[in-house]
């Protein structure tokens, strides 16, 4: 746990605890980094670990996905 608290502080520029404290919830539960490139938005680490899916296994009609992935949005 330590180390994915160490890795979160040293990729990822954010200075909210509760931020952090999904993003080391999330690399935990699913054993994959969040992705580097993309909105790094507290509802979409909250939802991804409600419904137990990482990003990139959210289905593609799935809203909240769709809300920070749309084709209209590029990062």
């Amino acid at each position: 746990m330590k180390n994915i608290e160490e890795f979160v502080s040293s990729h990822y520029p954010v200075d909210d605890d509760k931020l952090k404290e999904l993003l080391t919830e999330y690399i935990t539960k699913f054993v994959v980094p969040y992705p580097t490139f993309g909105p790094l938005e507290e509802e979409l680490l909250q939802h991804c670990l409600k419904v137990g899916k990482s990003i990139d296994d959210l289905p593609e009609d799935d809203e909240i996905y769709n809300k920070y992935y749309s084709p209209d949005i590029s990062y």
